[in-house]
C-alpha cells in the first residue's frame, strides 16, 4: 500500500504508537479508525483508502519524536514544543529562553564565568549571543548550509487524542537569524545582584507581565495558549498583540499588587516586571521607531517625558531620605512617585501637581535640590504644551522612567550631591 508520509510502497500500520509526551500518554497523534467510519457516505471503504502510513515511517516518525520531547522539549501541562534540524535531529537554541541563559548554552567559557563572578562590566548578553549563535562573526557557514530545522508545538486535547497546533520548516540560518532578532529588539536592563546585563526576558517573565503570576491550573491553559503565540512573534516573525502591551503596562503600573507572601510589597519583583514590561513596550513601539537603551534626553514624546519626570521625583525622595538615615528604606516606604504610579499613568498632569507639592520637605532637605531643579526645567522645557495634559500615557512613559532611574543611579547622584554642597558654599 501507498505510505502517505514516504511516497513509497510498503506494509500499512494499522495502529500507531502512544506515548509521545510522557505527561500524555495515552494520547496519540495518529490512530485508525475502524472501517465503519470511512463508509459515511460512501467516501471511503477502508481505513487505509483514508490515511495510510506504513509501518516503518510510522515507527521511525514516533521513535524520533518521542527521543526529541525527552530530551529537549520545553513543556508545559499536556503541550510541548520542540525544535530541530530535520537532517541529524540535533537540538537548536531554545527560542523561549532568556539572552543571558540561552548565550550560556550557546557559549560558556572561562572569561564569561569570570565576568559573571566579578560583576566588572556591564554586558549585552543580545549581543554576545549574535556572535556566538553565528560562530564568533562566520555567518557564511550558515550561510552555506541546506540545513533545515523544524520547529512544532503538540497538545492534547482529550486524553487519547494529541494534535499539532503550531508547524514551521525553516533553513537554518533564517531560524537563527529570527531568534536573534527577537533578543535583540525585545531586550532591557536586567539585575543580577550588583550585576547590570541587557537582555530579552524568558517566555515566562513575559507571560508572567501580561497575564500576572500563576494562579492554579486555569493559568496553565492561559500559559500554552501564550506560548504559542510567541512563537508566531519569534518564529514567524509577527508583531505582539497590541492587548499583550496594553496589559502588562497597566499591571506594571500598580506597583503594590506585587506583594511577598508574608505581607508587604515586593519591590524586587516588581522592578523585574518592569524590566519585562519595558522589553515587551520596546519591542512594540520599535516596529515604527527606535528607542535605545540609554537615556535619550532630546526625546518629546509625552509619555517618555512624563516618566522622566515620576523617576526624579522618585530620586529627590528617596535621596533626601536617604540623607537622613543614612540607608535606601524605600522597600519598605515607598516614594510618593511609586505610591501615585497608578493614578500618574491616568492623569499625568494632576498627579504631577500633587507629587510635586509633597516633595516640598525632601527639596528643602536638599538645600533646594538645585541640581534635580534644573533636571526638571530640561524637561518641562521638551514639552509641546498641548501635549502636556492629562490624556492617558502610553507604555513609552515606562521607558522613561526605568532609563531616567538608571541615569541617575550611574551618574546624577554625585554630581547632584557635589552641585548642593557648592550651592551650600
Amino acid at each position: 500500500m501507498l505510505c502517505y508520509a514516504t511516497g513509497l510502497m510498503g506494509p500499512s500500520a494499522d495502529k500507531h504508537p502512544k506515548g509521545i509526551n510522557m505527561a500524555t500518554y495515552g494520547a496519540k497523534l495518529i490512530s485508525c479508525n475502524d472501517e465503519a467510519n470511512y463508509t459515511y457516505k460512501g467516501r471511503f471503504k477502508s481505513a487505509g483508502q483514508a490515511n495510510s502510513i506504513s509501518a516503518q515511517a510510522s515507527h521511525k516518525a514516533h521513535s524520533m519524536l518521542k527521543y526529541l520531547v525527552a530530551t529537549q522539549g520545553y513543556k508545559c501541562d499536556t503541550q510541548v514544543i520542540v525544535a530541530w534540524a530535520v537532517d541529524d535531529g540535533r537540538s537548536q537554541p531554545n527560542p523561549f529562553e532568556d539572552s543571558l541563559g540561552l548565550c550560556q548554552a550557546s557559549q560558556e567559557t572561562d572569561e564569561d564565568k569570570l565576568i559573571e563572578a566579578k560583576s566588572e562590566i556591564t554586558t549585552n548578553y543580545a549581543v554576545r549571543l549574535r556572535s556566538a549563535l553565528l560562530g564568533k562573526g562566520n555567518a557564511r557557514d550558515l550561510d552555506s548550509t541546506i540545513r533545515r530545522v523544524a520547529i512544532m508545538a503538540m497538545d492534547a486535547a482529550t486524553t487519547g487524542r494529541m494534535g499539532i497546533t503550531f508547524y514551521q520548516d525553516l533553513a537554518e540560518n533564517e531560524y537563527i537569524e529570527r531568534v536573534i532578532t527577537w533578543h535583540e529588539s525585545c531586550c532591557w536592563w536586567f539585575r543580577r545582584g550588583s550585576h547590570e546585563y541587557i537582555s530579552a526576558p524568558s517566555a515566562d517573565r513575559i507571560i508572567a507581565a501580561v497575564y500576572g503570576e500563576p494562579k492554579g491550573e486555569g493559568y496553565n491553559k492561559i500559559k500554552k495558549q501564550a506560548r504559542e503565540r510567541l512563537l508566531y512573534n519569534i518564529i514567524c516573525a509577527q508583531p505582539i498583540d497590541r492587548g499583550w502591551v496594553t496589559a502588562a503596562v497597566a499591571r506594571v503600573s500598580q506597583p503594590f499588587s506585587y506583594d511577598k507572601q508574608d505581607g508587604g510589597w515586593d519591590k524586587s519583583r516588581w522592578e523585574t516586571a518592569l524590566n519585562v514590561s519595558c522589553a515587551v513596550v520596546r519591542k512594540y513601539y520599535g516596529q515604527k521607531e527606535e528607542y535605545t537603551l540609554e537615556l535619550d534626553k532630546t526625546c518629546r514624546d509625552r509619555g517618555y517625558l512624563f516618566g522622566r519626570l515620576l523617576a526624579i521625583a522618585d530620586r529627590i525622595e528617596s535621596h533626601a531620605r536617604y540623607l537622613q538615615t543614612g540607608r535606601d528604606d524605600t522597600e519598605k516606604r515607598p516614594t510618593n512617585a511609586v505610591r501615585y504610579m497608578s493614578a500618574f499613568s491616568s492623569k499625568p498632569m494632576r498627579t504631577w501637581k500633587v507629587i510635586f507639592d509633597q516633595l516640598n520637605p525632601y527639596i528643602q532637605r536638599l538645600n533646594g535640590a538645585g541640581w534635580y531643579q534644573r533636571q526638571i526645567d530640561e524637561i518641562m522645557g521638551l514639552f509641546d504644551p498641548e501635549e502636556f495634559s492629562d490624556r492617558h500615557l502610553d507604555g513609552k512613559y515606562l521607558l522613561g522612567y526605568s532609563l531616567q532611574r538608571s541615569a541617575l543611579d550611574k551618574k546624577n547622584n554625585e554630581e547632584a550631591v557635589d552641585y548642593d554642597a557648592n550651592q551650600e558654599n
